[in-house]
């Protein structure tokens, strides 16, 4: 969120602050820092209102971290592939 306002992406700066600002623990106290710092992004981002970057990226989606874990367990297996082969 923050990076995607400093690199003035403020249209995708705006939907990563609403979909923080959906979560429920974002409204404990705990998190009041950070609902605040969302908060200022969004309104940022909401005058601004254009990216200046593209990036591939859906709203409409949601986060998958699993693309960065399939990789590294790839990688993970041909690593000891090679190191059965060689040892």
């Amino acid at each position: 969120m923050q990076f995607n306002s400093a690199k003035q992406n403020f249209a995708n700066a705006a939907s990563f602050a609403h979909r923080l600002l959906d979560l429920p623990e974002l409204s404990t106290e705990k998190h009041a820092d950070l609902k605040g710092k969302a908060l200022k992004v969004l309104q940022k981002s909401e005058r601004e209102g254009r990216n200046e970057f593209t990036i591939d990226y859906d709203e409409r989606n949601p986060f998958r971290y699993y693309r960065f874990l399939n990789k590294f367990v790839v990688l993970i297996v041909l690593l000891l592939l090679v190191s059965i082969v060689i040892g």
